[in-house]
């Protein structure tokens, strides 16, 4: 009997285990995800500025060419940033639970949503 109850010991600390990675996992692709939209919004209003200050030179008005670097620049970087998020990203890798259609780390186990074994 203690080597079925170590088995199923044994099975408890190995779906906690998987299911505590899994929320981690998720928890850093929420993250990574939030921070791909907060960067594209400020390079959306990046674009917007840059369009604004085009539209004033179109119109005759005299504009800082250091200005329209600085602001050229700061897309370049906001572009970087959100590259590299994204690859971030793409580091939590999931596969779909057969039996429920959870999505589940590909190194699982068990399955965090049904407890299938894998």
């Amino acid at each position: 009997m203690s080597d079925s109850w170590d088995k199923i010991v044994d099975s408890a600390k190995d779906f906690a285990g998987t299911v505590a990675g899994a929320a981690g996992d998720l928890y850093g692709k929420g993250k990574e995800y939030f921070n791909v939209k907060r960067l594209e919004h400020h390079l959306r209003e990046k674009y917007r500025l840059l369009g604004r200050m085009q539209y004033k030179i179109e119109m005759g008005e005299d504009i800082s060419s250091d200005d329209k670097d600085e602001i050229v620049k700061a897309i370049t970087e906001l572009i970087d940033d959100i590259k590299k998020t994204e690859d971030k990203e793409q580091q939590y890798e999931y596969i779909t639970c057969e039996a429920c259609g959870s999505a589940i780390p590909s190194d699982a186990r068990f399955c965090p949503g049904c407890g299938v074994q894998l």
